[in-house]
């Protein structure tokens, strides 16, 4: 019940933290939403320059984008806050607190997410359904499996960059381990280009992955892509995926531990 309590006020915490720079929130908005505009008008031009038939069209590649604003969590703070804590002798006092540190990761990414969505994607959602051919869920289940889906997604994500932020123990600077794993996870997931523009056998080797079930497989649900059987399968993938991560997590802080005690005392 006190870890429960402790949760729930970092979730709170990150998401006033979030509000409190105006205008850097104003700066982001409009970045993301020219980026959706310019992203959306090449999608265009493409379909409106090739000759060759098209599986989907516009109206649901347009949707996917705007739909996929909401699975956009790859550029989670976590590497930096738990390499900071690291550098500044901070994470021994971890131990110390009513919840691990996973969990208290955890809730300050979600807190912040729920910002983002409401501050960032909720607003881009409606600019482009008054400016764009955008398509809402075919059925209401559709909805309420991407929803559930996309919470999963989420911890799944986390999870993947908890597991490289851990790597701080050993590694002095994860900058570009940074940048290669979230450039990593954009293209792997279809987070910026639908996964349906890949080669057939690419798609087929990432469809079984943390990432496609992360972005690709949520939004696809949304989209009325997949039966109730195939929705079935995905979530079944992506817990799975989660608690393989989730103990691949624990078991490297275990091994930080470790060193925390032998240089830390």
């Amino acid at each position: 019940m006190l870890q429960l309590g402790y949760i729930r006020k970092l979730v709170m915490m990150s998401i006033q933290t979030q509000f409190a720079f105006r205008s850097a929130y104003v700066i982001q908005l409009i970045r993301e939403l020219l980026f959706m505009m310019l992203s959306i008008q090449l999608f265009e031009a493409f379909y409106a320059s090739t000759d060759q038939p098209v599986e989907v069209g516009i109206q649901q590649t347009v949707t996917y984008l705007v739909i996929a604003k909401f699975a956009q969590f790859f550029f989670m703070q976590t590497m930096t806050n738990v390499q900071n804590r690291i550098h500044t002798g901070m994470i021994s006092m971890e131990l110390l607190k009513p919840a691990p540190l996973d969990f208290v990761m955890l809730a300050q990414e979600f807190g912040s997410w729920l910002q983002k969505i409401v501050m960032i994607t909720l607003p881009i959602l409606i600019v482009t359904y008054f400016f764009y051919d955008v398509q809402g869920p075919q059925h209401l289940y559709d909805l309420l499996w991407f929803m559930i889906s996309l919470l999963v997604s989420f911890v799944i994500m986390f999870y993947a960059n908890y597991i490289v932020a851990l790597f701080a123990f050993w590694i002095p600077y994860l900058w570009a381990l940074n940048i290669l794993s979230n450039t990593l996870f954009v293209l792997m997931s279809g987070a910026s280009i639908p996964l349906w523009f890949y080669p057939d056998i690419v798609q087929r080797i990432l469809q079984y992955t943390p990432f496609s079930l992360s972005v690709f497989a949520p939004v696809n649900i949304y989209l009325g892509n997949y039966s109730a059987g195939q929705i079935a399968q995905i979530l079944l993938l992506q817990l799975g995926w989660m608690i393989i991560l989730w103990l691949v997590a624990r078991w490297i802080w275990s091994q930080s531990i470790r060193k925390i005690i032998i240089f830390g005392g």
